[in-house]
């Protein structure tokens, strides 16, 4: 956890959100739409995201969706969403859906994490506090978090050059391979990653 900088705990932002489902939120076989869960995840995590942080949000990456079972006309859904991670500017959040019966229980439907950037008055990206969790939960969810980021970033950098717009022909096993035919691409490519991962395609 980062200590330069102010934090804030996981429950200062945890946030839920309740919805009986219509007709107009089902699909085709009359099970909830995923479209329509998805809006409301991304809503759930914005609203987390400007609480942890106290600014206007946008949403930079949808990292996982889940979808673990139905849900069906009258059901009650539950979102619920929380921080896990915050980076300089970036914040992972998670947003968990149930179904509750009537009796109070809960199954879950559905889990997703998203990446929220943080912005300031003229839309650039802004630095965010710390997170600080506190249960034993959150801080396995702390610990993952930091390990979905490096994913991200290792996925980040096999598909892309540095300057996120020039795409490599192909990763596998750690070796990229990389059109000669576009120096450009090649220049950008040499300088980020070592001569025995790249290979060139001609």
């Amino acid at each position: 956890m980062d200590t330069q900088r102010p934090g804030k705990p996981v429950s200062a932002s945890r946030t839920e959100q309740a919805q009986i489902l219509m007709y107009d939120t089902l699909n085709g076989y009359k099970r909830l739409f995923g479209g329509r869960l998805m809006e409301w995840i991304d809503v759930v995590a914005a609203v987390v995201a400007r609480r942890h942080s106290g600014r206007a949000v946008t949403t930079a990456s949808v990292d996982t969706l889940t979808f673990t079972a139905p849900a069906f006309v009258d059901d009650t859904v539950i979102l619920q969403g929380y921080i896990t991670h915050a980076g300089r500017t970036s914040m992972e959040i998670c947003v968990r859906t149930f179904v509750e019966n009537l009796d109070g229980s809960r199954r879950e439907i559905n889990r997703a994490y998203l990446v929220m950037v943080a912005l300031d008055e003229n839309g650039k990206p802004t630095p965010v506090p710390a997170v600080i969790p506190e249960t034993e939960e959150e801080k396995r969810e702390f610990e993952e978090a930091i390990r979905r980021r490096e994913y991200r970033e290792i996925r980040r950098r096999e598909h892309y050059c540095h300057d996120r717009q020039t795409p490599l022909l192909f990763c596998s096993r750690g070796v990229c391979f990389v059109d000669e035919r576009q120096p450009h691409a090649m220049q950008v490519a040499t300088k980020s990653f070592s001569k025995e991962k790249l290979r060139r395609r001609r």
